[in-house]
């Protein structure tokens, strides 16, 4: 009889882990801006989005695919999600400028509508690059590194 109880509390210890492992991997990138930044779930989850969605309009869709099987929690934040053949067209410098320009300005935007000041995007990049090259790869690292700059 006693041997029941302890097989079961074993088990029901073994499902408890499982359990919170999975809800730490779920949630982790946005826990961890919102614990390092003092920022709300909310606020870290739409900033995380923004800058994520900032950084797919900066890289190749190959970069992109990359980068979301590397680190696939990623995928979960960016708001649209690449299809197969999405590539970009290409652009004259000007209108390539003028596309990244406008990119800056919606995350910047994003970051207000969140309730949050424009220079938080400095404080959340490298909290992002940091977990990228954590759960990722340095290769990932570098391709985030490049599409998150802000000129």
């Amino acid at each position: 009889m006693v041997r029941w109880y302890v097989v079961l509390a074993l088990i029901a210890f073994s499902l408890s882990c499982v359990f919170l492992v999975s809800a730490e991997e779920e949630g982790g990138l946005v826990n961890v801006i919102s614990d390092q930044l003092k920022v709300t779930e909310k606020q870290a989850q739409g900033g995380a989005t923004a800058l994520l969605d900032f950084a797919k309009t900066n890289m190749s869709s190959d970069d992109f695919d990359k980068v979301t099987k590397d680190v696939p929690e990623l995928l979960n934040l960016v708001s649209a999600k690449t299809e197969a053949g999405d590539a970009k067209p290409k652009q004259d410098m000007a209108t390539n400028l003028l596309t990244k320009a406008n990119s800056a300005n919606n995350l910047y935007q994003s970051f207000k509508g969140l309730g949050m000041k424009p220079d938080m995007v400095k404080q959340f990049t490298p909290v992002v690059l940091s977990y990228a090259k954590e759960k990722g790869s340095e290769t990932t690292l570098n391709i985030l590194q490049k599409a998150l700059t802000i000129k």
